[in-house]
């Protein structure tokens, strides 16, 4: 997890003095942009287009933003074929990147259905002019998906989240979502267990830190947010082999986490 140090700690300042400058605009009044993505002239690079089977398939293509601040990738996806595995960890994982940089991932599995929704958020990056969407796939064990290109599918960008209890709320949804992923997997009782006290110490102390945010208090919810941190970090020197998608997921909350303690009250 720390190696993510050096890349986080120039995004942290830039999300620091984009939310010390804009906090005001974009808490009341938050932009977004939303497009249709993909589209049949996208540039497609499927090895058995147009079935997605085969890691590193890809879709690529550039869009014209209204808005030049993202912090929220908002993804509503049609399918009109899915076969995508439901065993954890075998499911079709796709890396979402903008401009050549990876902001996220969302899942497919079959019981999701033909609509796919996700939301990925991240510290907020400056992309003046056009942008370039990525989904690019990662991880699959099995079936096949096809994406619908007419225009139905969509990908909204915006500015998402601009204060601290934000920021905080987005990481403690994404901790309780990892925490019934964790505890309902097949992985022994004893290493379960383990791996679920690290997130139920890490939702403790978000739950507390929030109420110091709601106090006014941000040395005191610094102090809880970072103990929440920790146990994060814990939680994934952890993560036994055949459970490393859980990696991502952990990554995605400890830079949630640490933009809320680089964004002041």
């Amino acid at each position: 997890m720390r190696a993510r140090a050096t890349v986080i700690a120039l995004l942290l300042l830039s999300a620091v003095v984009g939310v010390s400058n804009l906090r005001q605009v974009t808490a009341d009044t938050p932009e977004s942009w939303t497009g249709s993505f993909p589209l049949d002239d996208d540039d497609w690079n499927l090895l058995h287009y147009p079935n997605w089977t085969e890691i590193g398939d890809n879709v690529a293509g550039t869009r014209e933003i209204t808005i030049n601040k993202i912090s929220t990738i908002d993804i509503d996806l049609k399918l009109s074929y899915n076969t995508a595995s439901d065993e954890p960890g075998h499911q079709f994982r796709f890396e979402v990147s903008l401009n050549g940089i990876v902001e996220g991932y969302f899942d497919v599995c079959k019981s999701y259905g033909l609509i796919i929704t996700a939301s990925i958020s991240f510290p907020p990056i400056i992309t003046p002019g056009p942008v370039v969407v990525q989904y690019e796939l990662i991880n699959r064990d099995g079936g096949k998906i096809v994406m619908i290109a007419g225009g139905s599918s969509t990908i909204t960008l915006r500015d998402g989240y601009a204060t601290k209890k934000e920021w905080t709320n987005a990481a403690l949804a994404k901790l309780n979502a990892l925490y019934y992923d964790v505890d309902q997997s097949g992985i022994g009782q004893g290493r379960r267990q383990s791996l679920v006290s690290k997130l139920h110490r890490a939702i403790e102390k978000m739950d507390q830190a929030l109420v110091y945010i709601e106090k006014g208090n941000d040395e005191r919810a610094n102090n809880k947010l970072r103990i929440a941190l920790n146990a994060v970090d814990s939680f994934s020197e952890r993560i036994p082999p055949g459970y490393e998608y859980w990696q991502n997921d952990a990554e995605e909350i400890a830079v949630l986490i640490e933009t809320a303690i680089a964004t002041p009250i």
